[in-house]
C-alpha cells in the first residue's frame, strides 16, 4: 500500500515524495510612524526586511507598505505593533489587508490605553493567498491619535512589523 502523508516536510503522495518550495519573511518598520487618527484607515510603511525574504517582495522605496507572496498557499501571517497613546484616554485599531480592500478574517484587533502609555497589539491568523497577492497593516483610533513607536519609552527598536511564512 502507498503511503500519503508528511515525512521530514516532505509531502508523501501515493508513495511519491514532493517538496514545497518554500515561502517566509520578516519585515519590519524601526521609525515612529504618526498621526494614526480616527479619520480613516492609516497604512504602515514597512522601513526594512529581512536578508533571508524567499519568495516574499517587499520593496522600502515603491509600495512600502505592502508585503507580497510569490506562491500560492495557505499562510500564517503574525503582526506586532508597539504603540503610545499621544493624548487621552482612547483605543487604537489594527487589521491587515489583503490586495488594497478585503480585511483579512481574524486580524482586527483593538488596544485601550491612556494618555502617555505604551501599548502592543500582537495579532496571528492563517489566511489563503494567491499568487502576488499582498498585505498591508493599517490603523486607526476612535478619537485623538497614536503613534507607532519605534524608540524611546518602549523596549523595544520595532514600531511594526509582519512575519509571514507558507504552511501549506
Amino acid at each position: 500500500m502507498a503511503k500519503t502523508g508528511i515525512e521530514n516536510d516532505d509531502l508523501i503522495i501515493n508513495g511519491q515524495s514532493s517538496v514545497q518550495e518554500s515561502v517566509y519573511g520578516f519585515i519590519y518598520r524601526t521609525a515612529d510612524l504618526s498621526g494614526i487618527e480616527s479619520t480613516g484607515w492609516t497604512d504602515t510603511e514597512f522601513t526594512g526586511g529581512s536578508v533571508v525574504k524567499v519568495n516574499v517582495t517587499h520593496d522600502t522605496g515603491t509600495n512600502p507598505e505592502r508585503v507580497a507572496v510569490d506562491l500560492a498557499g495557505k499562510y500564517k501571517i503574525s503582526y506586532m505593533v508597539n504603540g503610545f497613546c499621544d493624548n487621552s484616554i482612547h483605543t487604537t485599531y489594527t487589521r491587515l489587508i489583503k490586495n488594497g480592500t478585503t480585511e483579512l478574517v481574524g486580524s482586527g484587533a483593538p488596544e485601550t490605553t491612556h494618555a502617555s502609555y505604551a501599548f502592543s497589539i500582537s495579532v496571528t491568523i492563517i489566511a489563503d493567498l494567491a499568487a502576488n497577492d499582498y498585505i498591508t497593516l493599517q490603523g486607526r483610533t476612535d478619537s485623538n491619535t497614536s503613534q507607532w513607536k519605534g524608540e524611546g519609552n518602549l523596549d523595544t527598536p520595532v514600531a511594526a512589523q509582519i512575519l509571514i511564512k507558507r504552511i501549506g
